[in-house]
């Protein structure tokens, strides 16, 4: 079933069919997600060369853990962020879009989550290692994941209660 968000009525609204709608909905996605692959394909990269360095036999068992975890997620969001252009290559021209936009939404929150674990995992990795307590990383990783949450959860809803569903003023 396609389902199409109402189209808005407010002042401002656009003026668009829910074609036109779809296709500016899914350019705007495919920009976020050419941000996002590009980052966490960057981490990926880095945490994938990590087995070859000298140091990596010298790490704890805690370490090796929060290493292999933050390297599954990190994966994890390549993975997903590649999904939504497979969607589309696989459904192009069958009159989908709907299905295309809807499900790369979801991938897109889905994928911020597990870049939110990959850094968070990442920077205790290296606070972890650079001051040889695992605690201290466990640390960074409480403080990163608050201000993913700040960041990426509680900031856009505060922003929608206070502006509501309209534009929010542009400063000068």
């Amino acid at each position: 079933m396609n389902r199409l968000p109402p189209p808005d009525r407010g002042p401002g609204a656009r003026n668009e069919t829910p074609t036109e709608r779809l296709d500016r909905n899914w350019a705007s996605l495919l920009q976020e997600v050419r941000v996002l692959q590009m980052s966490v394909q960057l981490l990926s990269g880095y945490l994938l060369v990590l087995p070859f360095q000298p140091r990596f036999t010298t790490l704890s068992t805690a370490c090796l853990a929060l290493y292999y975890s933050t390297l599954t997620a990190s994966l994890a969001a390549v993975v997903i962020f590649l999904t939504p252009i497979a969607l589309h290559r696989l459904l192009f021209r069958t009159h989908n879009l709907a299905v295309v936009v809807t499900a790369t939404h979801r991938l897109v929150l889905l994928g911020m989550g597990s870049v939110g674990l990959a850094l968070t995992g990442a920077a205790a990795l290296v606070v972890a290692v650079g001051s040889e307590s695992v605690a201290i990383g466990a640390c960074a990783a409480v403080a990163g994941s608050a201000c993913a949450a700040f960041f990426w959860w509680w900031l856009p809803r505060h922003l929608l209660r206070r502006y509501g569903r309209a534009s929010a003023p542009i400063a000068h």
